[in-house]
């Protein structure tokens, strides 16, 4: 009697195990296609995302390389803005921390110093 519940309890929990199988082996085939779906979708993105940038860069009436130069041409001119501060006492520390960030200091529009009160020596 015991033996026979035993083998009922095993194929039970065999029949279990195969369900649990096969709704897993199903959940990774369907995890799988979301991954290529959202592989497809970004593919898809990109193309827009340049396309729009070339409808812009036409009614600006500008190719791209001319931007490119620009922007190299801004880079190098950042670069020596950032020697002669260097050689200045007041923003001698700044520019150390440009070169500490790789270069890429923003400025922020409308962004100041909190007040602070010194206590005078009075």
């Amino acid at each position: 009697m015991q033996l026979s519940f035993k083998e009922e309890s095993v194929l039970t929990l065999k029949q279990a195990n195969e369900q649990y199988r096969d709704r897993a082996k199903t959940l990774e085939e369907e995890l799988s296609a979301k991954g290529a779906q959202i592989d497809l979708m970004v593919e898809e993105m990109q193309r827009k995302e340049d396309e729009i940038e070339q409808v812009y860069l036409q009614k600006e009436g500008r190719a791209p390389s001319t931007y490119m130069i620009e922007i190299a041409q801004l880079r190098e001119d950042n670069r020596r803005l950032m020697e002669m501060l260097r050689c200045t006492k007041e923003f001698k520390d700044f520019s150390g921390f440009v070169d500490d960030s790789g270069g890429e200091v923003h400025f922020l529009e409308g962004a100041t110093r909190p007040k602070t009160e010194l206590p005078s020596n009075a």
